[in-house]
């Protein structure tokens, strides 16, 4: 899918945000919230945040997110994240250890993944920024569900319909 910043975001003032691209310093404040539409594939609209990446991300990989004072982007892994409750996004290209970027939280994304099956719950798995269908005790991700099986739309790909997803809390 490729996304573009729309009409839906008349406030920004910048029409294009170019949201494939990687800056060293913001073009706009972290945690900007944009909404964007894939005109030349399936027309749906997704959304973004805008934030810098702690670590370096591959294009399509998973993260957890916080955004306060100690702002901070790692990639998902269900040894560390299980059970914290964080946010999960999916960065749309790579991009280099303190560099800015976009990360889609709502909508159809295509990100890597282990195992998939079109209509199945989502989990954060072992190997840190992919996701999976194979259930991991406190690692199911709130709020996605896989939209189609494994290697669509392309090896080691899956597509997955985000709604600002998070990671389960722990269960007492």
């Amino acid at each position: 899918m490729t996304f573009r910043i729309s009409a839906i975001n008349p406030g920004l003032g910048n029409p294009d945000l170019q949201l494939y691209a990687v800056d060293t310093t913001p073009r706009v404040a972290a945690g900007t919230i944009v909404q964007a539409v894939d005109d030349i594939g399936i027309m749906q609209v997704g959304e973004f945040i805008y934030m810098q990446a702690s670590v370096a991300v591959l294009a399509a990989q998973a993260v957890v997110y916080e955004l306060g004072p100690n702002d901070a982007v790692a990639l998902t892994a269900s040894g560390t994240h299980a059970n914290k409750g964080r946010t999960v996004a999916v960065a749309l290209t790579d991009i280099a250890l303190n560099s800015w970027g976009w990360f889609q939280i709502s909508g159809c994304a295509a990100v890597k993944a282990l195992a998939a099956v079109d209509g199945a719950i989502v989990m954060i798995s072992a190997t840190a920024g992919s996701l999976s269908s194979g259930v991991i005790a406190g690692c199911q991700v709130n709020n996605a569900v896989f939209s189609g099986a494994l290697n669509t739309p392309a090896a080691g790909l899956a597509y997955v319909t985000l709604n600002r997803s998070s990671i389960q809390t722990q269960i007492t």
